[in-house]
């Protein structure tokens, strides 16, 4: 039976509607393989993670939106010194975080302290058993808290020599270079995760494959047919996600959900290479 051969961009769309187009799909080389398998993996990666990023940024200004509402301007100097133009305070839900340059902050015997300098006396923040983490920051010591990790004091002279001086801009900077980086991750994770569902699914089709009978399939065809396969599903699961939609049991659905469309793809590519039996001629 004679097959017609069609592009990368064109598969994209007969793998989800046209299993009479997986005769000739399933024949496709390594590099034709490779180049259908980075195409699926952005689009699932830019339908993920990139409609999710544009809302969040769209929303909240992105990570440097956040830090400019939450974080006050600061800068930490060379010489260890903490400056802020106004200071901080929030508690709630069992967490405190205040930073004040103007006083200053201490801890004894479990409890919280800050220097009032109305009533030249210190006032307490509250004890260790009142919060699961603390943050106390003033011009010169750091103090932090937690459930976990206990209690624990810091000069910043110390993180000075370690990190050297940076301020509010320098770690939004920073925060700037780390989002490129996770979205390389992201798209490596995606990759694998496609070729990783591949394999598995080839797997089961393998031996659906040996079940069924008939015109026995390459093992690397029957890898590029759960390819192709994977392509409807991986995308309505990706639109899912990005609607934040939760589906219980997700993993086991598109599994299953692959093996039976890949079943189905098989036997259709044996009938249509099942031999023809000649016709009879009239007596």
């Amino acid at each position: 039976m004679e097959t017609k051969s069609y592009n990368v961009f064109a598969e994209l769309g007969l793998s989800c509607f046209n299993l009479g187009s997986y005769n000739a799909i399933r024949k496709n080389k390594f590099g034709k393989r490779f180049l259908y398998h980075l195409i699926l993996t952005v689009l699932v990666f830019l339908i993920t993670f990139g409609i999710s990023y544009i809302l969040f940024v769209s929303k909240t200004g992105g990570v440097q939106g956040i830090i400019e509402e939450h974080v006050p301007d600061f800068e930490l100097t060379d010489d260890g010194y903490l400056i802020m133009d106004e200071s901080y305070e929030w508690v709630e839900d069992g967490i405190m975080i205040m930073a004040d340059t103007d006083t200053f902050f201490a801890g004894e015997d479990g409890e919280f302290f800050r220097y009032d300098w109305m009533t030249d006396e210190w006032e307490s923040l509250g004890f260790e058993e009142d919060y699961q983490a603390v943050a106390l920051l003033d011009s010169e010591l750091m103090i932090i808290y937690t459930s976990d990790q206990g209690y624990r004091e810091m000069y910043y002279d110390e993180l000075v020599e370690s990190m050297g001086a940076f301020d509010r801009q320098s770690v939004i900077d920073l925060c700037n270079v780390f989002i490129p980086i996770i979205g390389i991750f992201l798209f490596v994770g995606t990759f694998i995760g496609i070729l990783w569902g591949a394999f598995v699914n080839s797997i089961i089709l393998l031996i659906i494959s040996s079940i069924m009978g008939g015109t026995k399939l390459p093992y690397m065809e029957l890898y590029t047919v759960s390819l192709y396969a994977m392509t409807p599903f991986e995308l309505i699961f990706a639109i899912l996600s990005a609607l934040s939609i939760s589906i219980p049991f997700k993993s086991w659905i598109e599994l299953i959900a692959i093996a039976v469309y890949s079943a189905v793809i098989i036997n259709k590519i044996k009938k249509d290479n099942a031999p023809q039996m000649p016709q009879m001629g009239m007596m």
